[in-house]
């Protein structure tokens, strides 16, 4: 084992740069809402009911609920890849979308559907080619992974179902215009009532060596939070700055507590909870998503703010800017997968989280203001290569 990772490491280090994987966004559902953190339609909502980790999932129980994530620039070249967890109580009345990535205009590009015996069909709704998948057990949960290699005239869409791979639609168009975003739940059709969806543990990325790099198994998205003040530069509504950042999981309270800033290039740096006991120590970590709760208090002018991250030895990545000219309301550090820190986490450990720091800073404004209500970190993390990955299947809500 100990040859073969050390294999796996060079031979990732050896990719070109086209082949190297860039993770845009990672979410396990554990802010326990969606409001302002996913663009949702129909009122999806978050639930404790079959989670594959952690407390939370995302639960689809109605025609057209579904949570997209948009990508700051809309792709038109490389690969676009995804994976969740999907988990369905029973069955429903008509075939329909449970995944779907689509242009900048929201038309669908290509998507996997799943019809009244849960059966899964790969589709490139630009060709409408297809490919017929592996039929579902109801109450377990599956990994769905997909990646799309973009191209008016080569394109594949890939997919893998719990580590399986399967048919692929290859060397086909591809590509309507980009893909500006995916979709997690239904989208509307005649007929369609469907019962209990689950999606858990996302991860969103770039690049086309996906399926050397993912570590399909046991795991999942562990969330960590503000407790403590490290160094503070920015005003609470009262007490200490951790505190009034700390809402998630569960109701984040807006202005009720929140801290604000009127300084430019002035930081919060606050420490960060543990890893949850259900992580093993041993749990191989691959990424830490940083992102919170950001407002401003206009609609002109130029206000930005970046989040930060310290390693345990207190080296820093800030994080890519979040624009706030336009915020009067509170977003999870914009509508976009690129606001957020997403950070690789090679060879970093559970003890190592312990030691990791968050924070937050404005970098730009004429008319200077920005305030936080929430910040949290999501680590993504799975079994070490020793364990054995199994589905885990669900008889009633743990």
């Amino acid at each position: 084992m100990r040859r073969l990772l050390i294999f796996a490491a060079l031979f990732l280090s050896a990719l070109p740069a086209s082949a190297q994987v860039t993770r845009t966004y990672t979410s396990g559902f554990e802010e326990g809402t969606t409001t302002g953190i996913w663009n949702a339609s129909a009122s999806p909502s978050v639930s404790t009911s079959n989670p594959r980790s952690g407390t939370y999932s995302l639960l689809i129980n109605a025609n057209g609920e579904n949570v997209s994530k948009f990508f700051a620039t809309n792709v038109s070249s490389g690969t676009v890849c995804t994976r969740t967890s999907f988990y369905v109580a029973t069955t429903q009345a008509a075939t329909c979308n449970i995944l779907t990535f689509a242009n900048s205009s929201g038309t669908t590009t290509q998507s996997i559907t799943m019809d009244t015996s849960r059966v899964l069909t790969l589709v490139n709704d630009v060709t409408a080619a297809s490919q017929v998948g592996p039929t579902l057990t109801a109450a377990t949960h599956y990994w769905l992974e997909v990646c799309v290699d973009i191209s008016n005239t080569v394109g594949n869409v890939r997919w893998r179902v719990d580590g399986s791979v399967q048919t692929p639609i290859s060397s086909v168009d591809t590509l309507t215009t980009d893909i500006g975003r995916i979709r997690y739940g239904t989208t509307t059709a005649a007929g369609l009532t469907p019962f209990a969806f689950h999606y858990d543990d996302i991860a969103i990325q770039t690049g086309d060596a996906w399926f050397t790099t993912w570590a399909t198994g046991a795991g999942g998205i562990d969330h960590i939070k503000p407790d403590g003040d490290v160094s503070i530069l920015w005003t609470p509504t009262s007490g200490t700055n951790a505190s009034n950042v700390d809402d998630t999981p569960g109701t984040i309270d807006d202005d009720t507590t929140i801290v604000s800033h009127t300084v430019l290039n002035e930081s919060d740096r606050l420490s960060l909870t543990a890893m949850a006991a259900g992580v093993p120590a041993d749990a191989v970590l691959h990424y830490a998503s940083v992102g919170g709760r950001v407002g401003g208090n206009g609609t002109t002018s130029v206000r930005s703010m970046i989040f930060k991250i310290w390693n345990e030895g207190g080296t820093l990545t800030n994080g890519p800017t979040t624009n706030l000219n336009d915020q009067t309301t509170w977003h999870a550090g914009g509508p976009y997968a690129g606001h957020t820190i997403e950070l690789a986490l090679t060879g970093k450990t559970k003890a190592n989280i312990a030691s990791y720091d968050a924070g937050y800073q404005i970098t730009a404004g004429s008319t200077v203001f920005a305030k936080l209500s929430a910040l949290w970190v999501n680590i993504e993390w799975t079994n070490a290569p020793s364990g054995v990955a199994r589905r885990r299947v669900v008889t009633s809500p743990p």
